[in-house]
């Protein structure tokens, strides 16, 4: 993975392939954000099962 994925591709436009990687970059942080959120969610539930 590269440390700042923006700045690959600045300066010229390299097309539908560009556009490609930076929504496929947007889709992993949103999947991120769920999976983390989904985590957050059975831990609640884990605790106040218990409690």
């Amino acid at each position: 993975m590269h440390p700042n994925p923006r700045r690959v591709g600045q300066g010229s436009h390299t097309g539908p392939s560009d556009r490609r990687e930076r929504q496929a970059g947007a889709w992993a942080r949103r999947l991120q954000q769920m999976v983390a959120f989904a985590r957050e969610d059975a831990c609640f539930d884990e605790g106040s099962m218990e409690g």
